[in-house]
């Protein structure tokens, strides 16, 4: 039984890492769409 506990805790660790990394890339996607926006604009 401590194992499948030890499993579901490792899945979820997992899981949030997963949705941490990304939400970093989504904000670094952002971040370069503006700056792409800025550049167009200034053109």
């Amino acid at each position: 039984m401590n194992y499948l506990f030890g499993a579901y805790g490792i899945i979820w660790l997992v899981l949030f890492g997963y949705v941490f990394l990304i939400g970093r890339k989504t904000a670094k996607l952002g971040e370069e769409l503006e700056a792409l926006r800025k550049s167009a604009k200034a053109r």
